[in-house]
Parts: structure tokens; C-alpha cells; sequence
């Protein structure tokens, strides 16, 4: 076969791979765009991956569309893209999930660091002898924080972290607040007090 007749075969057979590629759907890469989809899923890259996601699952979409036309090149297009879209969003889900993890893991410290702080003021209190409504009330507070801490931990664990998230998030607010309750309290105890005269 001479070389012209070789090069003129060659381009007659992948011009007929591509012509047979193409009367048929996609299966193999449908399924594979599907199955990356669902780990994507599984990852939770709907919330925290969601433009990759999004992109994803529209190109799914398309290439679904294209299936029904009898468009296999364009199924076969969209089904790779969605795919690549939907890896992407797994490798972003993992990175996003790790760093709000980390996040929250700062977060219960801090308000672990807060809720021992009050206590001892709380302690303070006591020992200034300030009214029994203001203890009692800052004692609930404590209580609440401390419960909702021990909560979250295990919701966190699971990786529920939206969960837990939502356990801490009215938190600061409520220390803050019964901090202020507790030194208005104690400042108001300390002016009360009689001023003791020196003698002469």
C-alpha cells in the first residue's frame, strides 16, 4: 500500500469511528458524568461547591437534552463538562468543608475561653453579694452556652457542621450580653456600700 493510499485509509477509518461514535448515546461517559454527579452530592457540594455544582449539574442537563434531540456529539460534549464540573466541585466541597470546619473548631474555643471568663465573674458576683435575680439569670446563660457547646460537638463530628453552626451562632450575643448584665450588677452592688469612716 503506498503511502498515499495508507494516509487515505487512516483518514477514511477515523472518519468512520467518529461518524459510528456518534449514532449512538454517550452511555459510558452519561454514566460517568451521573456517578461523579452523585459524589459530588454526597460530598455536599451543593452547599459548599455550589457554582461548580450548579455548572455541573446544568451540563447534565444538557447533555441529557442532547440526548433526546439525537445530538450524541453534544451529549458527549456536556456529559464530559459535567463531569469535570462535578470533580471540581468535589475537590472545592472537601477544601471548603475543611476550612469551616477549622472555623468552628476556633469558635467553640473561643466561646469555651468566654464561658469560663463569665463564670468566674459570675463567681465574683456571688461573693459581692449581688442580688439573687442577676445570679440566677447569669447562671441560666452559662448553662445554656455550656450545653449548646457540648451539643455541638458531636453534631460537628458527624459532619453536620451546618447544624452546629446553628447551635453557636446566638452564643456570643448571649455572653456578651449576660457579661454586661453581671458588671452592671456588680458595679451597682459596690455603690451601695457603705463608705466606712476613718477615725481620727
Amino acid at each position: 500500500m503506498t503511502p498515499s493510499r495508507r494516509l487515505l485509509f487512516t483518514t477514511c477509518l477515523a472518519a468512520l469511528l467518529v461518524s459510528s461514535a456518534c449514532t449512538s448515546p454517550p452511555e459510558k461517559e452519561l454514566h460517568q458524568a451521573e456517578g461523579a454527579l452523585e459524589t459530588a452530592r454526597a460530598a455536599g457540594a451543593a452547599r459548599y461547591a455550589a457554582e461548580p455544582f450548579g455548572a455541573a449539574e446544568a451540563a447534565m442537563a444538557r447533555a441529557n437534552a442532547a440526548v433526546t434531540d439525537r445530538d450524541y456529539k453534544q451529549a458527549l460534549n456536556h456529559a464530559l463538562d459535567a463531569r469535570e464540573h462535578a470533580l471540581n466541585a468535589v475537590r472545592t466541597a472537601a477544601d471548603t468543608r475543611a476550612r469551616v470546619r477549622g472555623e468552628l473548631e476556633q469558635r467553640m474555643a473561643d466561646l469555651d475561653s468566654d464561658l469560663r471568663a463569665l463564670e468566674a465573674r459570675i463567681v465574683e458576683a456571688e461573693a459581692a453579694k449581688v442580688g439573687r435575680q442577676a445570679l440566677t439569670s447569669a447562671k441560666t446563660a452559662t448553662a445554656r452556652v455550656a450545653k449548646a457547646l457540648a451539643e455541638a460537638r458531636p453534631l460537628l463530628d458527624a459532619g453536620t457542621d451546618d447544624k452546629a453552626e446553628a447551635l453557636l451562632s446566638p452564643l456570643p450575643a448571649l455572653l456578651t450580653q449576660t457579661q454586661s448584665e453581671i458588671d452592671a450588677a456588680i458595679a451597682d452592688r459596690n455603690s451601695r456600700r457603705p463608705v466606712r469612716r476613718t477615725r481620727r
